[in-house]
């Protein structure tokens, strides 16, 4: 049942449109079936989030706990997110969706799950010589920052066709979502010294002094 549900949600259907008796007709049950393992459609709602974040949490959390360099956390973080972004495509729209749906329960229940990715993600930076400066707030700004990235490019990645195509489109998202994460995390390291009215450099030195940061970044990580 729970696929059946995902299988509408896969295509114009909200969940809020999506009837008990559309996916047991689906699932090729009866409605009585149905409350043998749910209580209500709004269960349905919150196993399916559940269902959505609980092994991605797992993958995630074992690549940050791997001891690499900033550069190889963003490159290791971006292939992982979005490979399994492409093979879970159905879990990755509904919840694109439905993050902004008719169902408010369903709404509280993903931005918690944003949350929580957020202040993990900013704990985890935190532990990099770079972000020594920043504080609590700072990081779950840049942390927030980098989560809104990775989505925007999961959200790309989940239409994709199969086959060379898609295959090439892939490697450009994940391209463009690493910039973007090294960007995002390179303004950061200045940022200190802006809040404390010391940043003078112009923007070509301070450009030159974010690719330098990059550049050691990714040797490190080699």
């Amino acid at each position: 049942m729970l696929d059946a549900a995902l299988a509408r949600l896969a295509g114009d259907q909200a969940f809020t449109d999506i009837s008990i008796r559309e996916i047991t007709g689906d699932a090729g049950v009866v409605p009585a079936t149905f409350y043998r393992h749910f209580a209500d459609m709004g269960e349905v709602g919150l196993v399916l989030v559940d269902e959505s974040f609980t092994e991605l949490r797992q993958v995630m959390r074992a690549i940050r706990a791997q001891p690499v360099s900033t550069a190889e956390l963003v490159d290791n973080s971006v292939v992982a997110f979005l490979g399994y972004a492409r093979e879970h495509p159905k879990h990755f729209r509904f919840i694109a969706k439905e993050r902004y749906g008719g169902s408010s329960a369903l709404r509280m229940a993903l931005g918690r799950e944003m949350q929580l990715w957020i202040s993990e993600l900013a704990t985890d930076l935190a532990r990099f010589h770079q972000a020594r400066d920043l504080t609590t707030e700072e990081l779950m700004a840049v942390a927030s920052l980098v989560i809104g990235a990775v989505w925007s490019g999961t959200e790309r990645v989940v239409d994709l066709l199969p086959g060379a195509s898609g295959d090439s489109q892939y490697g450009l998202i994940g391209t463009e979502v690493e910039l973007q994460v090294n960007v995002i995390l390179a303004g950061a390291i200045f940022y200190p010294a802006y809040r404390e009215g010391s940043f003078s450099m112009s923007a070509a030195r301070m450009v030159a002094n974010v690719r330098r940061e990059l550049e050691k970044s990714k040797k490190k990580s080699k």
